[in-house]
C-alpha cells in the first residue's frame, strides 16, 4: 500500500514515522529504508527517531540504527537498476550521459555535420555536452512521453523548427549507447512490478520523509503506486497549510471523476483557493504537490491511503510551538497561524509594543549584515535564559559569499576553545558552518583548487603569493612565515608584476621581447645576486641585473624556483587540449610535486585521489575512457563541481548555532530562525535555456528554481518557534543610495504590517513615535554613536555588544572634546656630552619622529603599498624619484645614460616599449638639467670625500661625525643633489653640514650646495620642463673668528633643539615651520585633502609620526597652541604661540648664520 502522510510541521511527521518503525517487520534483521531531501534533515531525523524510540516512558534513550539512507530520487534509480542485467552502472545516468553526448558531438563535427544550433559562442565542448545532457535528463524525468516518441522516430508537430535537432541528437546518443532510455524501460518495469515479475533490492518497508514536493513531479504517482504493490511505502509530505491541502486535493480536478494525468501549469487555477498572500506567492511547489496528490488518490483509490493528523494531535514542546496555548499571540505566532489556516492576515487585537518575534534588519553591505545578526542573537540570548545557541539556526541563500564574513564577524567559535570573549570584542558565540566545501575542510584540495584557478591565467604577484601561503604548498616546500615575508620583499624589489616568463605572457598579448616584470626575471635577479657581489651597481650578466642577496638565501630561492618550474609545466599544458586521462595524469603529477599533507593527515591526499578516481569512473563510456580532447577549462569545471559546497563533511547538530544554506534544514524547527543575506541578488534564479523544451510548456510538478527558493523561505518562516530574524542590505555601501527590499522580504513586511496595525494619522503623535518600526535600519559604521545610545537603533535598548566598536565610538567622540596633551610635562633631560652629527640631521628632518623613535623607542608599522600587478605605463611619485636619483648618480660621475636606461628597462622600472623610451627621455632631460646645474655650482665628477668633524662647543658639548664633500675647484664643501622638489628640509640639511665644517675648520672657504628641482616648471611648445633650484650657502663672517662664532651660534641652537627633542615632541615641522617663519603659514603646509595620486592627502599632518602626536589638530587649533614656560623666547615680531616660537628660533638662526644664494636654472634642451 501507498501511505501518504501530510502535516504542517515536521515534528509530527517524525513522531508518526517513529510510531511506524516501532512496529518491527517480520524479519528482525531487515533494515529500514528512509529517503530524506537533504543531509541536514537526515541528521535531524536520526536524532528525533532515537528520542522517540527509547524504551523508557520519557523517551530519549533510543537508538536509530539499521537504517539505509537515501535521497528521494533514489527510488526511481533503484527500479531502473533492478531491470538491468549485472551490476554495470546505467549509461543514462547524468554524469555518464555527458561523456556520451560529448563523443557524439565530436563525431558529428569530425564528419562535417556539426549541430550548429547546439554550439554556443565561447562555450567549450564539455560545457555544451553537459548542458545538453542536463536537458535530456530533465526530459527523461518530466517529459517521458516526448522521449518515447523520439525513440519511435515519431514527429512532433508542436516542436519548433529551430529545435528539431534535439530529437536527432538524442537518437544518435541512444544509438551510441545501444540501450533503451529510462522513459522507454520504465513503463514495462512498472508493469512487471505490479504483476510481481520484478523483484526490488529493497526492504519490505520504505519511507520518503520530509519532502515538500513529489520527487519527479507528475510521474511519481505511477512509480509510487507500482512500488507500493510490492512494498509498504510511506510518503511523509510537509504542507504549509492542511486547510489549503484539503481544498486543493478536493477541488484540484475541477470536475468529478478521474483527473487528467498531465496538467499544464498555465491552465492551473488552484492558486485562487489560497487566501493568504504568502501562500499564494511562496507555496507554488507544495500547492502543485497537493493537486497531484488529489489526482493520484482519484486514479488509484484502492492503493493510496492518505493520513492526516486530527485536530487534537499532540504538540511536542521540544520541537514545535503550539500558538493556541499562548495567552497573547506574538506577531510571528499570528502570522504562522494565518498561513496554516489559509486565511488572510488578521490584525492582532492588542499587539505588544515590545514584541520582537519578527525582526527585519537593513544594513550597509554583507559585513554589517553579519554584525547586525550577531547583536540580534546576543540580545535574544540575553533576554531569555532558557534560550541557548543550540536553539538557533542561521539560513543563508548565498553561504559561499558570506562564509568568510561570518567567521570574521563572529570570530572564533566559543566551542573551539574560546571560553571568554577576547578583550575589546563582542561575546563569543558557539557556532558551526555546516555546509562547507572540500576546500574548507581539506587543505590539499584547497591548494589544488587554487592551482587550477591560477593556471592558464596571468600569474600576478599577489595570486602567486597567495598560492605560496596555502598550507599544502608550505608543507611540500617547507616555506615558513619568515620565508614568505622574504619572498614578498623579493617580489617588490625585483618589480615582479605578472607572467611566469615572456613566452607565457605573450599568450596574453604582451610581446615576448619585453622580459621584465616576470617571475623568471625576478628569480634570475635573485639567483645572480646570490652568486656575485653587488658592489658595482652597473654590473649585469646579459640582461640580468643582480639583486643584493645573502648566500643564505640560495636555498630559499632554490625552493621558490622549483615551485615556479612546476607552475610553468602546468601552465604550458593548459595551452592545448588533451583527453581526460592525460589531464588527470598531469594533475596527479602536479599534486605529487607541489602539494603535501602532514604525516598525520594523509587522508587529505587520499581524498583528492578519490576525486580523481571518481572523475575517471564517471567519464568511462561503453568504449572505455572518453577519448575526446578537453580544454583545461573543462577540467577546472570537473574539479570545481566536486569541491563545491555540500560535498564536504556535514557538520549538523554538534552543538552551537548552525549556519547553513537556505534549503539544508528546511522546515526543521528551531526556536530562532535567522535568514542572512536576504537580498534580491540571492533570489534571482537564472532563466531557463532557450532550447529547454520542457520550459516551453511547463507542467505541474516541473522543477522551478525561483519557486523552490520561495518555498524554502516559507518553510523557514514556519519553522521558527519564537523568533524570526531577517537581515538584508538597506543602503549601498559606497553611494548610500537606498536599496529596496527583495521581493520576498517586501511581501513579508506587507504581511507583518497587516498583522500589526499602525496608529492612525489622527492619533497621538507621541504614541505613534513609540511604536517599533517594522524594519531596523543600522548605521554605516559599527562604531557609530547610535549603536551605543539607548533607543537610537531599537526602542529602549543599546544595540551593539562590540566592546571594540564602543572604544572606537568613545575615541571618535573624544576628537571633538578637549584632549589632554601628548605629554603633560617634558621628560627629564639626559646628560649627553658627545652627539653624533647624524643624530642632529635626523632630529632636524623630523623632531617628532626623533623623540618617538630615539627617546621612547617607539616603532610604527611601515605603510606597505599593495603589490602592483599591472605592467607600468608611467613612472610617478616615489618610483620616479628612485629612478631619477639613480640617473643622477650616473650623470654626476659622467656615466653613460644609455647604460642607465638599459638597466632600468632590465629591472622593469620603466614602462615597456615606446612609453618607456618617452619616459626615460623625459627623466633624462630633467636629470641633465640638474647635473649641469650641479657642475656649474662646482660639484665634481669624482666620488665624495669624507671630511671628519670633531667640534667642541663653548658649553663643552662635542659633535663628531663626517661630512661627504664633493665641491671642487676654488671652494670646498658638501653638495646635495637630488631628483625631488626643492624643499626647506634639504636646505636645512645643507646648512647643518656647513655649520659643522666651519666650526671644525673656519679657515677654509666652505660652501654648501643643494641642487633640486625647482617648484615651478616652464612650458615651451606645449611641453613642460623642470628647472633646477641651486642654493649656495656660505657662512656669515669676514674673518675666520667671525665664521667660527656664527657656526658655534648655529650649532648651539641645533644642539639645544636636539636636547629639547629628547624630552618632548617639539612643534617643529618640516614644511609648516619654514612657512610660518616666512610669514606664509598656509593651511596646505599642514594638511591638504586627498586627491588622485595622494590617497592620504599632503602636508605635515599626513606624516605617520607627526600624526601620532599632532594628528588631532586642525591648522587653526595647532597655530593656537599656547607657549609653555620652557619654550624659546618669542621673537618681537612673531606671535607668542608654540609653533611660531620654535619656527622663529630655528629659522632665524639659519638666516643669521649663513647667506644663501638661490638661482633657478632652466634646462638647456628647452627652446627659448
Amino acid at each position: 500500500m501507498l501511505h501518504l502522510h501530510a502535516a504542517e510541521r515536521i515534528g509530527p511527521l517524525a513522531r508518526e514515522l517513529a510510531a511506524i518503525l516501532a512496529d518491527p517487520p517480520s524479519d528482525p534483521f531487515a533494515p529500514e529504508w528512509i529517503a530524506t531531501p537533504s543531509v541536514g534533515v537526515r541528521r535531524w531525523l536520526r536524532l528525533e527517531l532515537a528520542r522517540h524510540l527509547g524504551g523508557s516512558s520519557r523517551g530519549g534513550d533510543g537508538v536509530a540504527a539499521n537504517i539505509v539512507d537515501a535521497f528521494p530520487g533514489t527510488l526511481r534509480t533503484l527500479v531502473l537498476q533492478a531491470g538491468r542485467d549485472g551490476d554495470e552502472p546505467d549509461p543514462w545516468e547524468l554524469v555518464r550521459l555527458t561523456w556520451t553526448v560529448l563523443e557524439v558531438l565530436a563525431d558529428a563535427e569530425q564528419a562535417g555535420e556539426p549541430l550548429a544550433p547546439v554550439v554556443a559562442p565561447g562555450a567549450s565542448a564539455y560545457s555544451r555536452a553537459r548542458r545538453l545532457a542536463d536537458l535530456f535528463d530533465r526530459y527523461h524525468l518530466h517529459r517521458p512521453e516526448m522521449v518515447r516518441g523520439w525513440a519511435e522516430c515519431a514527429g512532433d508537430p508542436l516542436l519548433p523548427t529551430a529545435q528539431r535537432w534535439q530529437p536527432e541528437l538524442w537518437r544518435r546518443v541512444r544509438a551510441r549507447l545501444a540501450a533503451p532510455s529510462p522513459p522507454e524501460r520504465l513503463p514495462e518495469l512498472l508493469q512487471r512490478l505490479r504483476t510481481g515479475g520484478l523483484e526490488l533490492p529493497l526492504p519490505p518497508r520504505l519511507s520518503l520523509f520530509g519532502a515538500a514536493v513529489l520527487p519527479g513531479g507528475a510521474g511519481f504517482g505511477e512509480l509510487a503506486a507500482a512500488v507500493a504493490s510490492q512494498r509498504e511505502l510511506h510518503v511523509f509530505l510537509l504542507q504549509p497549510s492542511l486547510a489549503a491541502w484539503r481544498e486543493l486535493r478536493g477541488g484540484s480536478a475541477g470536475r468529478t471523476g478521474v483527473a487528467s494525468p498531465v496538467r499544464s501549469r498555465s491552465d492551473d487555477r488552484t492558486v485562487d483557493l489560497l487566501r493568504h498572500p504568502l501562500l499564494r506567492s511562496w507555496s507554488g511547489p507544495t500547492r502543485e504537490t497537493a493537486v497531484l496528490v488529489g489526482d493520484l488518490v482519484r486514479s488509484e483509490p484502492s492503493t493510496v491511503v492518505v493520513h492526516e493528523p486530527g485536530p487534537a494531535a499532540p504538540v511536542d514542546t521540544d520541537t514545535d510551538t503550539d500558538h493556541d496555548t499562548v495567552a497573547t499571540p506574538t506577531v510571528l505566532a499570528r502570522l504562522q497561524d494565518d498561513i496554516r489556516a489559509n486565511r488572510a492576515p488578521t490584525p492582532l487585537d492588542h499587539p505588544d509594543p515590545g514584541d520582537r518575534s519578527v525582526q527585519v534588519h537593513a544594513t550597509f553591505g554583507p559585513a554589517r549584515q553579519v554584525e547586525a545578526l550577531r547583536d540580534a542573537l546576543l540580545h535574544l540570548l540575553a533576554a531569555d535564559p532558557t534560550l541557548s545557541e543550540d536553539d538557533i539556526v542561521v539560513l543563508c541563500p548565498a553561504l559561499d559569499r558570506f562564509a568568510p564574513l561570518i567567521e570574521a564577524g563572529l570570530g572564533p567559535s566559543a566551542g573551539r576553545g574560546v571560553a571568554a570573549p577576547p578583550t575589546g570584542h563582542a561575546p563569543a558565540l558557539r557556532y558551526r558552518l555546516a555546509d562547507r566545501s572540500l576546500r574548507a575542510s581539506n587543505p590539499v584540495a584547497a591548494a589544488l583548487a587554487a592551482l587550477v584557478d591560477l593556471a592558464g591565467g596571468r600569474f600576478d604577484a599577489t595570486g602567486v603569493l597567495d598560492l605560496l601561503a596555502q598550507p599544502a604548498i608550505r608543507q611540500r616546500h617547507g616555506f615558513t612565515d619568515d620565508d614568505l615575508g622574504r619572498i614578498a620583499d623579493w617580489v617588490a624589489e625585483t618589480n615582479v608584476r605578472w607572467g611566469l616568463h615572456p613566452d607565457q605572457r605573450a599568450r596574453h598579448g604582451v610581446p615576448a621581447v619585453i622580459t621584465a616584470n616576470t617571475w623568471r626575471a625576478g628569480v634570475d635577479r635573485i639567483l645572480l645576486g646570490v652568486a656575485v657581489a653587488d658592489d658595482d651597481p652597473c654590473f649585469t650578466l646579459g640582461d640580468v641585473v643582480p639583486l643584493g642577496a645573502e648566500a643564505d638565501d640560495a636555498e630559499l630561492v632554490g625552493r621558490l624556483a622549483d615551485l615556479l618550474t612546476n607552475l610553468v609545466a602546468l601552465d604550458d599544458a593548459t595551452t592545448s587540449e588533451r583527453p581526460l586521462e592525460e589531464w588527470l595524469a598531469l594533475l596527479r603529477q602536479v599534486v605529487r610535486a607541489t602539494l603535501a599533507a602532514p604525516a598525520d593527515a594523509r587522508w587529505q591526499e587520499e581524498e583528492v585521489e578519490r576525486i580523481f578516481q571518481q572523475i575517471e569512473q564517471d567519464a568511462s563510456t561503453a568504449d572505455g575512457p572518453c577519448p575526446v580532447p578537453l580544454a583545461f577549462v573543462d577540467v577546472c569545471r570537473l574539479l570545481t563541481e566536486r569541491l563545491a559546497p555540500g560535498r564536504g563533511r556535514p557538520d549538523f547538530f554538534r552543538g552551537g548555532i548552525t549556519v547553513t544554506a537556505l534549503d539544508s534544514l528546511r522546515a526543521v524547527p528551531h526556536r530562532v530562525v535567522a535568514l542572512l543575506g536576504m537580498d534580491q541578488s540571492a533570489f534571482t534564479a537564472p532563466a531557463a535555456p532557450a532550447d529547454d523544451l520542457a520550459a516551453l510548456s511547463p507542467l505541474l510538478g516541473d522543477r522551478d528554481g525561483r519557486a523552490e527558493q520561495r518555498q524554502a523561505v516559507l518553510d523557514a518562516v514556519l519553522a521558527a518557534g519564537d523568533h524570526l530574524v531577517v537581515v538584508r542590505d538597506g543602503r549601498d555601501l559606497r553611494t548610500n543610495q537606498e536599496i529596496p527590499p527583495a521581493v520576498v522580504v517586501a511581501e513579508l513586511l506587507d504581511v507583518v504590517a497587516a498583522t500589526v496595525p499602525r496608529p492612525a494619522a489622527t492619533d497621538d503623535p507621541g504614541a505613534a513615535a513609540s511604536e517599533p518600526a517594522l524594519e531596523v535600519h543600522h548605521p554605516r559604521q559599527p562604531f557609530d554613536d547610535r549603536c551605543f545610545t539607548a533607543g537610537a537603533v531599537v526602542p529602549g535598548r543599546v544595540w551593539s555588544f562590540d566592546r571594540g566598536a564602543f572604544a572606537g565610538a568613545q575615541a571618535r567622540r573624544a576628537r571633538t572634546a578637549e584632549a589632554p596633551p601628548f605629554l603633560a610635562h617634558p621628560l627629564p633631560a639626559e646628560p649627553v656630552g658627545v652627539i653624533e652629527l647624524a643624530d642632529l640631521h635626523r632630529m632636524l628632518a623630523n623632531p617628532v619622529q626623533s623623540f618617538l623613535q630615539d627617546r621612547l623607542q617607539l616603532r610604527l608599522p611601515e605603510a606597505e603599498d599593495a603589490l602592483a600587478v599591472r605592467l607600468p605605463v608611467d613612472v610617478t611619485g616615489l618610483d620616479q624619484w628612485r629612478v631619477g636619483d639613480r640617473l643622477l648618480t650616473t650623470l654626476l660621475e659622467d656615466g653613460d645614460p644609455d647604460r642607465w636606461q638599459r638597466l632600468e628597462e632590465a629591472v622593469g622600472t620603466l614602462p615597456p616599449g615606446r612609453l618607456g623610451r618617452e619616459k626615460a627621455a623625459q627623466i633624462l632631460t630633467t636629470g641633465t638639467t640638474l647635473r649641469d646645474a650641479a657642475w656649474a655650482a662646482g660639484v665634481g665628477t669624482t666620488p665624495p670625500v669624507l671630511e671628519p668633524v670633531d667640534v667642541t662647543l663653548p658649553d663643552g658639548t662635542r659633535i663628531v661625525g663626517a661630512v661627504p664633500c664633493r665641491l671642487q675647484g676654488a671652494v670646498s664643501g658638501p653638495s646635495r643633489v637630488g631628483f625631488g622638489k626643492a624643499k626647506p628640509k634639504y636646505r636645512l640639511a645643507a646648512w647643518l653640514d656647513l655649520m659643522a665644517l666651519v666650526a671644525n675648520d673656519p679657515e677654509r672657504p666652505w660652501h654648501s650646495v643643494a641642487v633640486y628641482k625647482a617648484e615651478k616648471t616652464i612650458t615651451r611648445a606645449k611641453v613642460k620642463y623642470d628647472q633646477a633650484d641651486v642654493a649656495d650657502l656660505v657662512p656669515v663672517g669676514e674673518t675666520a673668528s667671525d665664521r667660527l662664532a656664527s657656526a658655534h651660534q648655529g650649532l648651539a641652537v641645533v644642539v639645544d633643539l636636539w636636547r629639547r627633542s629628547r624630552c618632548e615632541p617639539l612643534p617643529l615641522f618640516p614644511s609648516l615651520s619654514p612657512a610660518v617663519h616666512a610669514g606664509r603659514p598656509s593651511a596646505k603646509a599642514w594638511f591638504e585633502p586627498p586627491r588622485p595620486g595622494w590617497e592620504l592627502g599632503a602636508g605635515d599632518r599626513t606624516d605617520r609620526w607627526i600624526s601620532v602626536v599632532y594628528g588631532r589638530f586642525d591648522h587653526p587649533s595647532l597655530m593656537d597652541l599656547a607657549a609653555r614656560p620652557h619654550d624659546p623666547e618669542p621673537d618681537e615680531t612673531a606671535p607668542a604661540g608654540r609653533v611660531h616660537r620654535y619656527a622663529s628660533y630655528l629659522w632665524t638662526t639659519v638666516d643669521a648664520t649663513a647667506d644663501a644664494t638661490v638661482d633657478v636654472r632652466r634646462p638647456s634642451e628647452a627652446p627659448t
